[in-house]
């Protein structure tokens, strides 16, 4: 499957009081630790994000609708890619890794629309695959000043894949505590 893929990076990082892209984990930006998961599928890399990113050699997408999540985001993206399908995964998951983006590729469907994971408490909207084909449905969605991801799913075809194996990897690092955790338990 060709495909392209998408860091969503456009938050205002309220929670954590300070842009997330250049926070260390593991000796690197957070930023960093995504763009080199994503480099391990594809050579096609877009950035979502509404900020001047220096340290990147990818291209940085803004959001034509401002401050409505990343519904946006997804949408810009899809508009832009040399690809039909984009595989998405936010900045500020720090310990996705290979494993799971490997599995999410092999147990996507072609024909469905959305591909994610679901786990036994969330489906994971920022990790997953988007079909070009959506473009249409968001764009009404947004018109109509409806911003959820979840709202989506019941308007098109999607893949439900089980991330239960997966379930400790899809952690945010929405605060400086929630970061500190995760250094605390991953960086040894």
């Amino acid at each position: 499957m060709q495909i392209t893929g998408v860091i969503i990076a456009g938050g205002k990082s309220k929670r954590m009081g300070k842009d997330k892209l250049s926070l260390l984990f593991r000796g690197k930006t957070l930023l960093k630790n995504a763009t080199e998961l994503l480099e391990n599928f594809t050579t096609n890399i877009l950035i979502s994000s509404n900020k001047d990113i220096l340290d990147t050699k990818y291209p940085i997408v803004n959001d034509q609708i401002k401050n409505v999540g990343p519904i946006a985001g997804i949408y810009q993206a899809l508009l832009v890619a040399k690809t039909s399908k984009i595989l998405v995964v936010p900045v500020d998951m720090p310990i996705l890794n290979i494993a799971l983006i490997d599995y999410l590729l092999k147990n996507a469907k072609e024909e469905a629309l959305i591909n994610v994971y679901k786990t036994s408490t969330h489906t994971q909207m920022l990790v997953g695959i988007y079909d070009q084909k959506l473009l249409p449905i968001i764009r009404n969605q947004m018109d109509k000043n409806q911003y959820k991801l979840r709202d989506l799913l019941a308007l098109s075809s999607v893949n439900m894949i089980d991330g239960t194996a997966f379930e400790e990897l899809f952690v945010n690092a929405n605060t400086p505590t929630d970061l500190q955790k995760l250094k605390e338990q991953y960086e040894r």
